[in-house]
């Protein structure tokens, strides 16, 4: 008869497998003894901040602030491509700025005034500031 392992959980110490027991090979020496011994689980270690699971967070969010230089409005897209996804046209006055909160990744278009693209950036972690003029968009 094969013998299988033994598995026992518990709830805060994990998993631990007992190894199975031994085929006897007749000897009747008591230090090769094939019972099977007792596996007591030891006490968990109080965790270290490396060994800690990280927190999981929501997505990150950089506020920016979006400055126009040119002295008329600005129109712009906040999206993948104006006229061919989904996104929000705005506008930003002559010599204005505004505070925003932006995900990395986001896009930020200028467009004329038939909503066609200009120029456009591509907000990252390190972006604090986006400057439009009457003719280009960069972030800094």
């Amino acid at each position: 008869m094969k013998s299988l392992p033994i598995v026992l959980s518990g709830l805060l110490s994990g998993c631990l497998m007992m190894p199975p027991p031994q085929a006897s090979t007749g000897s009747t020496n008591p230090s090769q003894n094939n019972a099977p011994t007792e596996v007591t689980p030891e006490e968990p270690a109080s965790p270290t901040p490396s060994a800690t699971a990280p927190v999981p967070s929501g997505p990150s969010v950089v506020s920016v602030k979006l400055r126009n230089t040119c002295g008329n409005t600005v129109k712009l897209f906040f999206g993948s491509k104006p006229g061919f996804s989904s996104g929000r046209f705005d506008s930003l006055g002559g010599n204005t700025s505004t505070n925003m909160q932006l995900k990395p990744g986001d896009m930020v278009w200028l467009t004329d005034e038939n909503r066609k693209e200009i120029s456009s950036v591509t907000v990252a972690e390190s972006t604090r500031e986006i400057e439009t003029t009457c003719d280009g968009i960069r972030q800094k």
